[in-house]
């Protein structure tokens, strides 16, 4: 007859699950979405986050030009409307190009770009180089931003595309906290330090999005409904989408939120008429 042993308190004590729920599964985690994102969308997010900490020339270049060029008030709210038209041109432009070569490549000429205009722009000292140099550096920016929200399209899923967009206004917001600050605080000390953090900044992204790999989403097999719904959905194209969605936002300058929403929308749209049609087919 044997003796009867204890069990090893290590093999039967467990630990005590203390919660009656996990915080990381419940709707009040803000993040909760964020997890089984690909590494493409926080290389993303790494390359916003740095563009957007970096950015302190567009807030300040205004008084960058009437204490610094000596142009009266109206003269710079010109060069800051002539950004603004390059602006709307680059928008349109753009989604055509990440339609046809890609949303990647675009985003990396406009970031290395835009960071070498930053660079030479303290060498413009006329009203025509100035107002010259505000063009060729809006054209050159603001290719980036339509080219990432595509980018974001080809990196995800479907599903995966509301906390996609999350996340990249998210390092946009948190840039944006940083870089205005940083450079109000440059622009006392020297305004040609403040060009060249900021163009330190837009190229070391556009690095970074150059040198690590991207890869595309793996979306499976596509049956032919889905592919004939997506045609009749994306006729537009990103040219019609940045035109219908972006001009009314303007004047505020909210080109990039609008644009997100509409896409979200779209998808639900595609996916309730990939249903009809499956269920027109079934019939």
């Amino acid at each position: 007859m044997g003796l009867a042993t204890e069990p090893n308190s290590r093999e039967t004590r467990r630990p005590l699950n203390r919660w009656p729920f996990s915080f990381a599964d419940s709707r009040f985690n803000p993040w909760r979405g964020l997890g089984g994102l690909p590494r493409e969308l926080w290389l993303l997010f790494a390359a916003n986050l740095i563009n957007r900490a970096g950015m302190m020339v567009l807030p300040f270049l205004v008084v960058y030009l009437t204490r610094e060029r000596r142009f009266t008030p109206g003269e710079a709210g010109v060069a800051l409307g002539l950004y603004g038209a390059a602006a709307i041109v680059a928008g349109p432009v753009s989604g055509r190009l990440s339609d046809r070569i890609g949303a990647l490549p675009i985003m990396r000429i406009a970031l290395l770009l835009s960071g070498s205009m930053l660079l030479i722009f303290p060498l413009a000292h006329s009203h025509a180089a100035v107002y010259g140099m505000t063009i060729l550096w809006a054209a050159c920016a603001e290719l980036f931003r339509p080219a990432s929200l595509a980018a974001i399209t080809h990196a995800v899923t479907p599903e995966q595309r509301k906390p996609a967009y999350a996340l990249n206004r998210l390092a946009i917001n948190l840039g944006m906290s940083i870089g205005p600050a940083l450079g109000g605080f440059l622009a006392t000390v020297s305004f040609r330090a403040m060009f060249v953090v900021d163009a330190f900044t837009t190229i070391l992204a556009g690095v970074l999005l150059t040198l690590l790999p991207w890869r595309l989403a793996s979306r499976g097999r596509v049956s032919i409904l889905d592919v004939r719904a997506d045609q009749q959905l994306e006729r537009g194209s990103a040219l019609g989408s940045v035109l219908t969605r972006q001009f009314p936002q303007i004047p505020i300058g909210q080109f990039g939120g609008r644009l997100e929403i509409s896409t979200i929308e779209r998808d639900h749209r595609a996916a309730k008429r990939r249903k009809r049609m499956t269920d027109r087919s079934i019939e």
